[in-house]
């Protein structure tokens, strides 16, 4: 009679490693997929650029709505002054609805900031909107553009942006980059560590389960 036995912690090591590889090769293969973001332009009445404009990003308002490469961005829609620059979208869908989204920056001293995303949906007499503030929304240095992945700001939700508001005073370019460090984006990466962790746990635990159901069929095997 000969009976078979396996480490468990062999087993554990092995599906960890496992998991990790796997987890590993998704996300290289989905950051690598991710295509480049829409890029809009706004001139002021000068016909000088005063905002550089690129994301990807879906309003979750009643349901997800991606806003599109189409949405159009005009001077006549927003602002664009050295104090106070309104950028706004406009699209129409195949639900009948026409959508907007605002995104405004103030400028204060040598930095800018995020001050408030809102918007609307309209069609025929229907009519609503929505707005979303938070005194953590990231900001910049006047001249630099602000760039960040995964920001939420409560009903949009941003996957990835490149904004550069006040560009008249960057040279009608995109300045140096600053990233997003705090605000409403960090919940999504904490969110998202948590849920990894707990998705390696579990699928580890669930392989270690079978792993000791085949052990134990292996072994009463041997033993017949």
């Amino acid at each position: 009679m000969t009976t078979i036995m396996i480490s468990k912690n062999m087993y554990f090591t092995a599906v960890l490693i496992t998991v990790l590889s796997t987890l590993n090769l998704s996300c290289t293969v989905a950051l690598a997929s991710s295509p480049d973001p829409p890029q809009w332009t706004v001139r002021d009445d000068n016909n000088k650029i005063c905002m550089l404009m690129a994301m990807n990003a879906t309003i979750q308002y009643g349901r997800e709505i991606l806003i599109p490469s189409s949405a159009t961005a005009s001077r006549q829609t927003g602002s664009c002054d050295s104090k106070m620059a309104l950028f706004t979208l406009e699209w129409p869908s195949e639900d009948g609805y026409t959508y907007k989204m605002t995104t405004a920056f103030k400028a204060e001293g040598n930095s800018y900031k995020m001050v408030e995303v809102n918007g609307t949906a309209s069609r025929g007499f229907s009519f609503s909107s929505w707005s979303d503030k938070d005194s953590s929304f990231p900001s910049a240095s006047i001249g630099n553009s602000m760039t960040c992945q995964l920001f939420d700001s409560g009903t949009v939700y941003f996957t990835e942006y490149k904004f550069q508001p006040f560009a008249q005073l960057s040279k009608e370019q995109y300045g140096k980059a600053e990233a997003c460090s705090f605000g409403s984006g960090l919940w999504v990466y904490v969110v998202f560590v948590a849920i990894v962790i707990i998705a390696i746990a579990v699928v580890a635990a669930i392989v270690l389960v079978i792993v000791k159901v085949v052990k134990s069929k292996r072994r009463y095997s041997v033993m017949q």
